[in-house]
């Protein structure tokens, strides 16, 4: 299954968000720094377009999206207030997720030109490799979020333990 047809969303804590704008961020970068102004032709002219539509709508649509809140004290109570705030921030995170998911999918049905094919590649593939990375961290995150809310053992605890 690919990342993008996933149906299910990760715990989202206040330090997990900022990760997920900063890949729309490198999105919107990489598309803007591909074009160079048309330089290349008309083909890559067009090209620049039709990519840069696609970035300036998700850049539209995150910034249409109420913000979360993002104070740590009020994210870790444990009253209503705590409670409102994290499921806020989690909706907020998974609108952004799922921005990002489409808007990936529209950027990887265009047809690049021949002359920037190669480069266009290489940012989609360091794009996945973003995307790989932080769903290797969230899936470690979820691992020591379990651990310390069973109370159990923790891994550094386990090493110690077992060692001569």
């Amino acid at each position: 299954m690919e990342r993008g047809d996933r149906a299910t969303f990760r715990p989202v804590t206040s330090d997990t968000w900022p990760r997920r704008l900063a890949m729309a961020a490198a999105i919107a970068g990489g598309v803007a720094i591909l074009g160079g102004c048309g330089a290349g032709g008309p083909d890559v002219a067009a090209f620049d377009r039709q990519a840069n539509r696609i970035c300036s709508a998700l850049t539209h649509r995150l910034a249409a999206l109420p913000r979360p809140p993002s104070d740590p004290a009020t994210l870790v109570r444990k009253d209503e207030v705590g409670l409102k705030a994290r499921r806020r921030l989690d909706v907020y995170a998974r609108r952004v997720d799922l921005y990002v998911e489409q808007t990936l999918r529209q950027l990887r049905d265009l047809k690049p030109p021949s002359s920037v094919a190669n480069p266009w590649n290489a940012w989609l593939h360091e794009i996945d490799e973003m995307g790989a990375a932080r769903d290797a961290a969230f899936r470690a995150q979820e691992a020591l979020l379990r651990a310390l809310r069973s109370g159990g053992d923790s891994v550094a605890g386990r090493r110690k333990r077992s060692s001569p």
